[in-house]
């Protein structure tokens, strides 16, 4: 798969001064000229470069970087269908498997998912958080997709960031007792001031993606996302901590460290 450049570049001008004031002039009007020629030039090349970036990591199968480029598409459908629809946090008046009311933009998405998905004639099943139960999609395809297509829908109303979770599976798995370590591929999708995806494949690392919307493609933002060491903790459902006193123990822990805890949006 193509993922364009973010390619820039500089102009410089250059000249020899005089005492002539004309000659003054016909400096500065070059060093502007050049100046804002660069500027002009590195935003139009870092749009449409033909240079070519450092894609996602490395696939196995060009079947597996396809069923990721399916999943990119139906990111870049559900973003549409983010600032086209004014749904917003319009309850749908039903609940899912966990209990939790779903929104009609939950719904929405869910579709759109599983639309694209089909599309690619990749997977033979997809099974999702609004939708609990396998769906079968394309017969003898190589791949399982499960996904939340919309977390954190609930903090849509305020415009905070919201996102899409994906992970790719062999066609065989039932995923019941799965171990993470079978997943091929996932891929996290966070729909905010900019849509990027981050990408990782079994043994290859993780990449950050950004759709320019201009072009309609993916670039490749950083082609080794890893996350430094820091003093910053984001924990879930801190209700769970009631109830479980390993995971009370664990945040606790982190207070007592004097960690900072700081994030906003859905759990993406």
């Amino acid at each position: 798969m193509y993922f364009p450049s973010s390619a820039t570049s500089s102009a410089t001008s250059s000249a020899t001064s005089s005492a002539n004031a004309n000659d003054a002039n016909d400096i500065d009007t070059g060093i502007s000229t050049g100046i804002s020629t660069g500027i002009s030039t590195g935003i139009s090349t870092g749009i449409s470069t033909t240079q070519t970036m450092p894609t996602m990591p490395k696939c196995d199968t060009p079947e597996l970087e396809k069923a990721i480029t399916a999943v990119l598409q139906s990111s870049v459908k559900i973003a549409e269908a983010l600032r086209s629809t004014t749904l917003g946090a319009t309850a749908a008046g039903t609940t899912n498997n966990s209990g939790d009311e779903q929104l009609g933009l939950d719904l929405l998405t869910d579709e759109i998912s599983f639309k694209e998905l089909r599309k690619s004639k990749l997977f033979l099943n997809g099974i999702s958080e609004e939708t609990p139960t396998f769906v079968p999609l394309t017969p003898g395809a190589p791949f399982t997709v499960s996904f939340d297509p919309l977390d954190g829908s609930s903090v849509i109303g305020p415009n905070f960031a919201v996102g899409g979770i994906y992970a790719i599976w062999p066609s065989r798995s039932t995923l019941v007792g799965e171990s993470g370590r079978a997943c091929l591929a996932s891929v996290v999708v966070m729909y905010g001031s900019r849509l990027t995806a981050y990408v990782a494949v079994r043994g290859s690392g993780c990449a950050e993606l950004t759709h320019v919307a201009s072009s309609s493609e993916w670039s490749c933002t950083n082609e080794k996302v890893a996350i430094g060491e820091r003093k910053v903790f984001a924990p879930g459902n801190l209700r769970a901590t009631q109830d479980s006193p390993r995971y009370g123990s664990l945040v606790q822990g982190y207070i007592e460290d004097r960690y900072t805890l700081r994030y906003t949006g859905g759990m993406v």
